[in-house]
């Protein structure tokens, strides 16, 4: 059977009580000059008895500001649309499945947003969220969710923000500028 998922934050159409359940994602950000470089490992467990072969679709932000990826690295063949991509993924009975995607975009101002408010069409949170934002020590950094971990590795900044029951009012946004 073949269903329709939505990703980063899924949503199974037309579906009352879903077969697949969306369970954690873990996300990697990390911020250069003109972009961001996103990698992000999503979980699924199939709660059916039966083999499935679900048809995902994982949105970009593409606006004034975020271009389309130039890069996508995907280990699924995908067909790209004007926001997003799709693609299918084989998931056993009863069993939990994972895809990793990495993506490099680049953006017009100092701010990139990760979306994750498409959770709301999914009806339910996320048990397990987990963000790390990566960028130069130079750089200040500004992050729309709270609360978060900070420390300096060598050059870099790392942000650590860690959710459970995710179910968010807004994207993720993150905003910077260079240090004085």
């Amino acid at each position: 059977m073949k269903y329709s998922l939505l990703i980063p934050c899924i949503i199974l159409c037309c579906q009352k009580q879903p077969p697949i359940d969306f369970i954690k994602e873990n996300i990697v950000i990390e911020i250069k000059d003109n972009g961001a470089t996103v990698t992000g490992q999503y979980f699924f467990k199939n709660l059916t008895d039966q083999d499935k072969r679900v048809t995902f679709y994982y949105p970009f932000p593409v606006d004034s500001n975020h271009v389309y990826p130039d890069t996508i690295m995907l280990d699924f063949p995908y067909t790209k649309d004007t926001a997003g991509i799709y693609f299918d993924m084989p998931m056993k009975a009863q069993s939990i499945d994972s895809f990793k995607i990495k993506y490099g975009q680049r953006i017009k101002l100092r701010q990139f947003t990760y979306i994750t408010t498409t959770t709301h069409q999914w009806k339910k949170p996320i048990k397990q969220a987990l963000f790390t934002i990566i960028a130069p020590a130079s750089l200040q950094v500004r992050i729309n969710y709270s609360p978060y971990t900070h420390k300096k590795v060598n050059d870099k900044s790392v942000f650590t923000v860690k959710k459970t029951d995710f179910f968010p009012e807004n994207d993720l946004d993150i905003k910077w500028h260079v240090s004085p």
